[in-house]
């Protein structure tokens, strides 16, 4: 087996609460910033809510390598493949295109938190639904940073906490 149960528990956690805190985070996020209410005006703020799921579960997953004893390595990436994929379908693979957009923006020297913020609001400028003001929210380097410092500060170090 890939994965133990306690892999398995610890990845349902994650994935739960990511999902929990990306739902409160707009309502919370429509408090400072004011011109998210065209995101929810829209139809893509289950999208959103998706997109930061996926981020926080991403920020978590970047850091098993330096957080996660290397025999339990393997088994809770495993299980946090099998969650997300069980949660929705190629999840797994959103993630991974997460993953490689942060790599290649924070390579290029782009801040962490916009660049965490940034993958979400590239995705939600590209979706098809997405409308003339969302495009104009998603160049805004204030709000990719303001979407993606409480993502990492909320997700780092997930490994570490009890």
């Amino acid at each position: 087996m890939l994965y133990s149960k306690d892999h398995l528990e610890r990845a349902n956690e994650l994935v739960e609460f990511a999902r929990i805190y990306a739902i409160e985070t707009y309502i919370l996020m429509l408090e400072k910033y004011s011109e998210l209410e065209a995101l929810g005006n829209s139809n893509l703020l289950e999208f959103w809510d998706y997109l930061i799921t996926i981020a926080g579960v991403g920020v978590a997953f970047m850091e098993i390598a330096d957080t996660v004893p290397e025999e339990d390595q393997p088994g809770i990436s495993y299980a946090i493949q099998k969650k997300l994929n069980d949660w929705q379908s190629g999840s797994y693979d959103v993630m991974a295109d997460f993953l490689s957009y942060y790599v290649n923006l924070t390579d290029s020297g782009v801040e962490i938190p916009g660049a965490i913020g940034g993958w979400i609001w590239v995705n939600l400028e590209k979706h098809g639904q997405s409308n003339q003001k969302l495009r104009e929210l998603a160049s805004s380097l204030e709000l990719a940073r303001a979407v993606g410092l409480p993502i990492l500060i909320t997700f780092h170090d997930w490994w570490k906490q009890e």
